[in-house]
């Protein structure tokens, strides 16, 4: 099983990581590492024209799998995501992958959505 969140969704069910491993639950999580709270920031931005409270301090999204008993992995580029993804699939514990994200495009993606749909 696959489950993808971006950094500050990951942060809703962090601590579900002690469940999942002491169940004995098999799956990767793949984290889109963007920093700000970003689904947040864009909407943000497209309805009120301005960001508020909307920015996430670093944390090691990796550490929360070593302190769960879990299997982590932090990639820096694209071509790392194939390996290992088939890596992490074969674990026998719940596994977390890092992986840097850029959501600039967000703002381009709003301007196609009906404004009637914003407000």
């Amino acid at each position: 099983m696959i489950f993808v969140s971006d950094d500050g969704g990951f942060l809703f069910t962090v601590t579900e990581l002690e469940t999942a491993k002491r169940l004995g639950s098999r799956f990767v999580h793949l984290i889109w590492n963007s920093a700000p709270y970003t689904m947040v920031e864009f909407q943000e931005q497209a309805h009120y024209g301005r960001i508020v409270g909307v920015k996430l301090g670093h944390y090691d999204k990796c550490a929360f799998a070593a302190i769960f008993g879990c299997k982590d992995y932090c990639i820096s580029d694209a071509d790392q995501l194939v390996p290992v993804l088939r890596e992490a699939l074969q674990a026998d514990c719940p596994v977390l992958i890092d992986i840097p994200s850029d959501y600039l495009d967000n703002l381009k993606l709003m301007q196609n959505v009906h404004q009637d749909f914003l407000h």
